[in-house]
């Protein structure tokens, strides 16, 4: 039967193409929904001529990751040097290293519980302070991006994930950054007094600590902001954002040591030690030394009190060969070669370290042909 002099034909026509619509849709759906690796995105920002540009990188879903390495793309002619470096999981044991070299800053990182990437989606996987150069221009800009080609994240099975990434963009521009927050980790208590230092603080500037009640802050200056903590709360990787009139930044806290002594060695200089979150009096590190290796310790000091550090070299034997002793101001880190603190060591020695007072401790793995860093966990005694 025809209706309105229209044929039923068409309609079957239709039908069919509105079918082939919904299954060509549902198949983009699939291919979406079946990606399997780690969809990562940069952030972008707006830092002014001389501030600190915090690099974010965050994983968009959630996925374990045990261990990994990446390089964060950006141009030299607009860094003055790296600031610090975080990577934040649950349990607090990944544990990593940064090097700044000519093509960007390379992160080699190993979180042995696989617990890094299963925080929330809203915190960055990965946090790096960068110092701009006091000649980079009003306007210019530049990617912010992982170099896909020479990064890996492992699966808890040992497998690399597939990769995807949305890349962010520094712009240069503005009057508002955020450099420091001290103490930017570990439990504050309430009364206590945390600074946010930057450029382009006013007087209605408006600060905001994420989970974190605040009692009072102050604007000292346009680079200092004061506040009180109206209760207790523990600061690592906690969003801080501030807001004038007229702009907005957001950095994420995290504990800035100062670096104490300086390692001969060119590419400890340029390295920055990511330390797990635990805390330990004693351990030990194996030495490796062959062709380009070489072995790097890594201490740092979370509290105001100096601690009494002791490292002993052993031989392979468990003969004890020589001791040193230092001390490590509070808040601080040290960055050495072992031929730093022991110039007769050799490879299959090994280090015990034993301090005064919990510390954080970690091995490094270097190669100067690379220009790699790599994390070696410290044995516990």
């Amino acid at each position: 039967m025809k209706a309105f002099g229209v044929s039923s034909k068409p309609k079957t026509h239709f039908a069919a193409l509105g079918l082939l619509a919904l299954l060509c849709l549902s198949a983009q759906v699939g291919v979406a929904d079946t990606f399997n690796g780690v969809s990562l995105k940069t952030s972008s920002e707006v830092i002014p001529v001389g501030g600190v540009l915090q690099v974010k990188l965050f994983l968009t879903e959630p996925k374990p990751i045990i261990k990994g390495s990446n390089r964060m793309l950006i141009s030299q002619s607009f860094v003055g040097g790296l600031r610090g470096a975080y990577m934040y999981d649950p349990s607090g044991t990944t544990s990593g290293v940064a090097v700044l070299d000519q093509n960007g800053i390379r992160v080699s990182f190993t979180s042995p519980l696989g617990q890094l990437g299963t925080g929330d989606s809203d915190d960055p996987l990965l946090t790096l302070a960068l110092q701009l150069r006091n000649d980079v221009r009003v306007g210019q800009k530049t990617a912010l991006a992982l170099d896909l080609g020479s990064s890996f994240f492992t699966d808890p099975q040992g497998h690399p994930y597939p990769q995807e990434q949305k890349a962010g963009q520094l712009t240069i521009g503005g009057t508002l950054s955020v450099s420091n927050v001290v103490p930017g980790g570990g439990l504050v208590q309430a009364g206590q007094k945390v600074t946010v230092t930057g450029t382009g603080f006013d007087p209605d500037t408006r600060l905001q600590i994420n989970e974190v009640a605040l009692r009072s802050y102050k604007i000292i200056d346009s680079t200092r902001i004061e506040a009180i903590l109206d209760a207790p709360a523990v600061l690592d990787s906690k969003r801080i954002r501030v807001r004038t009139k007229t702009a907005e930044t957001t950095y994420y806290s995290y504990l800035r040591t100062i670096r104490v002594g300086l390692s001969s060695r060119k590419l400890l200089q340029a390295s920055e030690p990511i330390f797990a979150g635990k805390t330990f009096r004693t351990g030990s590190l194996t030495v490796k030394r062959n062709g380009f290796q070489f072995t790097g310790l890594a201490l740092q000091n979370q509290s105001a009190a100096p601690v009494t550090v002791t490292m002993q070299l052993y031989s392979r034997q468990n003969a004890l060969i020589a001791t040193r002793q230092t001390v490590l101001p509070g808040t601080s880190k040290s960055v050495a070669d072992v031929l730093e603190i022991f110039s007769i060591a050799q490879t299959d020695n090994y280090i015990k370290v034993k301090a005064s007072a919990p510390m954080q401790m970690l091995g490094l793995l270097g190669d100067d042909s690379a220009g790699v860093v790599a994390p070696v966990s410290i044995g516990i005694q």
